[in-house]
């Protein structure tokens, strides 16, 4: 903890490599530590809480291979002074305060450049489409404006959380080298061209939301701790993304699109997909639920999706890892599958944090599958999937309306067979007459006319067998008389 020290240069001047990394220095970085260093290959000042600049004597370090100082509070503009080196090649400075432009001035052989998460602004500069070595550009969560250079040979790039506009750089998809691609929460328009499955070696594609960040969406409403942005992109998902060959994360929410899921190949790879708050319709393809066991996430909440459930297949070769299916808020029926109701929730999670990309927590079978959604279960079931948060309150398919039902023709039953009662017996007394007089008086006309009826029918009977009554009586005292 505390400062770092003032070192001298006459003990320490042939050292090649410092690490001061993951500890709680709190000071600026003094200027001995990089100004009589003229061997210094390698410098790890990252994960402390060091402060000011980074100074200008760095450039002194003329064998200088990688520079780390991410997670620290270093700010000020960007130090010129890195464009200097002819054998840098890492630079990492993401989680800091950084202000100003990206550099535009370096060698040809950097390939790793992480300034993620601090103040930048600006365009990017269009000699980054030189560089023919760049491996991996991070540069999400800044304020970078205009179109993306991309990289010719980019193994990896990360522009999410920033406001370029403009169509996607389709461009970027001609390299067969290009593994991940992150552009979320940015001002892009257009739509997903077929030419993003160009890239075969593409295993990772986030465009969650490429049209919503906050500085060009136009927010309809707020729900919660969501908002619904008016900008979309058009169209629907490239059918091919779904059958290449090694993609395993394919993040494509918040875009509006349109269309339908295809089937999944049968050897794919993915262990992600997110399709959320789109207008997705049709049924969700077999092939896809019969990957529940071995994905880790499967979000298609928020769409238009009907049809029902299968049971994912459970076998000796499928691995049962630990993931989240969430299909909240479709127009999914039918029965809930056994495996869904019978499995419960762990308390096991899995955290997989890497520097493209993003942090994900999962729970072994955690479901948001009720909410939204009209499935059929058997009555007064209250715990219809121990996994999902919404078991508790959820009604089974149309419970609640059928009860409804069933209590009003109840109570209507009754009303009805008083009626009946009243209209049979309505000529014993004036107090009966005067109570089925009142409830007329409150019952629809088409009532009143069968209560008036069945009176009337009911006195005809009754007059008719007082006549065969009297009639079987005399008869009877005649034949009497005879015997006698």
């Amino acid at each position: 903890t505390g400062s770092l020290p003032t070192l001298s240069n006459t003990t320490l001047d042939s050292l090649l490599f410092i690490n001061i990394q993951s500890n709680m220095f709190s000071s600026t970085l003094p200027v001995s530590f990089v100004e009589y260093w003229p061997h210094m290959v390698e410098i790890e000042f990252s994960n402390n809480y060091l402060t000011g600049t980074l100074p200008s004597a760095i450039e002194k370090l003329f064998h200088l291979t990688q520079l780390s100082a991410h997670h620290n509070s270093f700010s000020g503009n960007m130090p010129t002074t890195l464009c200097n080196f002819d054998k840098l090649h890492d630079i990492l400075i993401y989680n800091n305060m950084f202000t100003g432009s990206l550099l535009d001035c370096f060698n040809d052989e950097v390939f790793y450049i992480d300034f993620g998460y601090n103040l930048l602004e600006g365009s990017m500069p269009t000699m980054y489409d030189t560089l023919n070595k760049f491996k991996v550009l991070i540069v999400k969560n800044n304020y970078l404006t205009g179109y993306p250079v991309i990289p010719p040979n980019i193994n990896t790039i990360d522009i999410s959380a920033n406001a370029f506009t403009g169509t996607l750089p389709i461009a970027a998809f001609n390299s067969t080298n290009l593994r991940n691609f992150i552009a979320a929460d940015n001002c892009f328009s257009g739509s997903l061209s077929e030419d993003v499955c160009l890239a075969t070696s593409l295993s990772v594609l986030e465009l969650t939301g490429v049209s919503a960040a906050r500085t060009c969406s136009q927010t309809l409403l707020h729900i919660g701790d969501r908002s619904y942005s008016s900008k979309f992109l058009q169209g629907s998902v490239p059918e091919c993304l779904y059958t290449m060959p090694v993609m395993q994360d394919l993040y494509l929410s918040c875009n509006g699109f349109s269309g339908t899921i295809p089937n999944i190949a049968p050897d794919s790879l993915l262990s992600n997909i997110s399709l959320s708050f789109n207008r997705l319709h049709g049924t969700i393809p077999m092939s896809l639920q019969e990957k529940v066991p071995m994905m880790r996430l499967i979000d298609l909440s928020y769409n238009r999706l009907t049809g029902v459930l299968s049971s994912p297949i459970l076998n000796n070769s499928s691995p049962i890892l630990e993931h989240v299916v969430t299909l909240a808020s479709n127009r999914l029926s039918g029965d809930i599958p056994q495996p869904y109701i019978s499995t419960s929730s762990s308390t096991n999670t899995n955290t997989n944090t890497d520097n493209f990309h993003h942090t994900d927590t999962y729970s072994t079978s955690i479901y948001n599958i009720l909410s939204g959604n009209m499935f059929a279960c058997p009555y007064f079931t209250t715990n219809v999937l121990s996994g999902d948060d919404n078991s508790n309150k959820y009604a089974c398919g149309s419970n609640d309306l059928d009860l409804g039902l069933m209590a009003y023709s109840i109570v209507a039953g009754l009303v009805l067979a008083l009626l009946f009662y009243i209209s049979n017996y309505s000529a014993t007394g004036e107090g009966v007459a005067g109570i089925e007089h009142e409830i007329c008086n409150n019952v629809p006309k088409w009532l009143k006319l069968y209560i008036f009826w069945k009176a009337d029918s009911v006195s005809n009977g009754q007059s008719t067998q007082l006549n065969s009554s009297s009639n079987s009586s005399g008869s009877g005292n005649g034949n009497n008389n005879e015997i006698t």
